[in-house]
């Protein structure tokens, strides 16, 4: 397998944590993406939507990073789609759709944004998007309320999906501060081997 990567991607470290903790063999390629690499023909020939992560396996390409975890669960790790798969999709959907934007935004307000520009980061962009990843953590929070380990009960593909948007407190500078079962549920999620193997961006 083939995994193109950036270390700086959420949705890239999520499959990269997953094949790590399931010690699965596989080549890491990172794609430059300030050089734009991502709009290269030949990554685009992988992945039309020019963005990483893309996983190459039997020479085939697969993107769209949940999907991609979904393929390597089912295949390696079927317990990691979950006893009821509709629940694990749900948060799938939910990071996709809800936290992974949110994060998204305050990781270019607070980091890209500047680095690419030069400029200074905007404190009322981050204030925005720090208010919208605080509806998003309450939602989180409240799930793990009832002591539950992991989002699903047990360790699941959602918990790599989510716990990689999630630990990137250098780029975001968000802790989850005032949501401590968000905390706690996160903490273990970056103690699991495939978190050491790979440090995120701590």
């Amino acid at each position: 397998m083939k995994l193109y990567m950036h270390p700086m991607s959420g949705n890239s470290r999520k499959v990269k944590h997953l094949l790590d903790h399931l010690d699965l063999p596989h080549e890491v390629h990172v794609v430059n993406l300030m050089a734009g690499e991502q709009r290269a023909p030949a990554h685009l020939a992988l992945n039309p939507n020019g963005r990483v992560p893309v996983l190459v396996r039997d020479g085939e390409a697969l993107w769209e990073s949940n999907a991609i975890l979904r393929a390597i669960a089912a295949q390696h790790a079927p317990a990691l789609l979950g006893e009821r798969p509709e629940l694990v999709d749900q948060w799938l959907f939910w990071q996709a759709v809800h936290l992974g934007p949110a994060m998204s935004a305050l990781n270019q307000a607070r980091t890209l944004k500047p680095m690419l520009t030069g400029a200074p980061p905007s404190q009322a962009a981050i204030d925005e998007a720090t208010a919208a990843i605080d509806a998003q953590a309450a939602i989180l929070d409240a799930a793990l309320a009832d002591g539950r380990p992991f989002i699903c009960g047990d360790l699941s593909i959602a918990d790599f999906a989510l716990g990689a948007m999630c630990d990137n407190t250098p780029m975001s500078g968000y802790t989850f501060e005032g949501f401590p079962h968000a905390q706690a549920w996160l903490a273990r999620v970056v103690a699991l081997e495939g978190w050491r193997a790979f440090p995120a961006l701590r």
